[in-house]
């Protein structure tokens, strides 16, 4: 029964169930480099987030010595809007992504985008759709018929490009 009120909330894809004729994975390692207004508010959230982490520890047991997880630095590396709502709209990670899309589009290549924060891919949505690049987002909402029928073109059989 708990499987069954799960299911929805769970995609699980074994290596048997996905296509034999998917192409092999292309990694591409980019460096991008911070502007100064980046580079100076992560100094600033880094020595904040350690420092409250130290006082953190200091009042746990000593018995305890997992130091506390906190994302808010990889959240700060994929737009530091996630973390200073203040921030300005520019983010040297997002423009080089929007950059390596242009390139993908102009060769017709497709690629999936996937991000652990549902948040910086809103982000990521409205900086596409503001320069007018068709888009599939799919997310742990879509029902299973919905992301079937709009992952399809994307098969090999279709070589829809976008």
């Amino acid at each position: 029964m708990l499987k069954k009120l799960t299911r929805p909330f769970v995609l699980r894809r074994l290596k048997r169930d996905v296509l034999a004729d998917l192409p092999p994975i292309t990694e591409v390692q980019l460096d991008v480099h911070l502007s100064e207004d980046e580079a100076l508010r992560y100094a600033f959230y880094a020595a904040r987030s350690t420092t409250s982490s130290i006082l953190l520890m200091a009042s746990v047991s000593t018995r305890s010595r997992c130091w506390p997880r906190s994302c808010g630095l990889r959240r700060f590396c994929c737009h530091p809007a996630l973390v200073f709502p203040d921030a300005p709209s520019e983010c040297a990670k997002v423009d080089a992504f929007l950059e390596l899309v242009e390139e993908l589009r102009e060769n017709q290549h497709r690629a999936l985008v996937f991000s652990q924060f549902v948040d910086f891919l809103g982000l990521i949505r409205e900086r596409l759709h503001e320069r007018g690049i068709s888009y599939e987002y799919l997310d742990g909402s879509t029902p299973k018929a919905e992301r079937q029928a709009r992952v399809r073109p994307f098969s090999p059989a279709e070589r829809a490009c976008f």
